[in-house]
């Protein structure tokens, strides 16, 4: 947990670089919010890590490189459906009410 602290302290600071090349503090600060990411969503933090991974995914935006943009826009996307999933799983676990209508809405809506 400790070196949990360390590490978040240490790639925040790197979201706040400025210097005069802006291409250079996108890309310092993309990187930082993308193992912030990561960081978070290793340790169980996911809507936190979808947070970090937005921001990142803003960034690669202005960075202007495509592979870069793909690569964000996966990262942002599988941090979203884990998200999602955790939500579902939830509401199976601990709501058996909300997950019936919840089915039988989504049958209806088939029919």
């Amino acid at each position: 947990m400790e070196n949990f602290k360390e590490s978040k302290s240490c790639l925040e600071k790197l979201l706040e670089v400025k210097v005069e090349n802006k291409d250079i503090v996108h890309k310092i600060n993309a990187e930082a919010a993308l193992k912030l990411g990561a960081l978070e969503y290793e340790a169980g933090h996911v809507n936190s890590a979808v947070t970090y991974l937005e921001k990142n995914f803003e960034m690669a935006r202005e960075i202007k490189d495509k592979q870069y943009i793909d690569k964000a826009k996966i990262n942002l996307g599988i941090a979203k459906a884990y998200a999602s999933f955790e939500i579902f799983k939830s509401i199976v676990k601990n709501d058996e009410q909300a997950y019936l209508n919840w089915k039988i809405k989504r049958i209806m809506q088939g029919s």
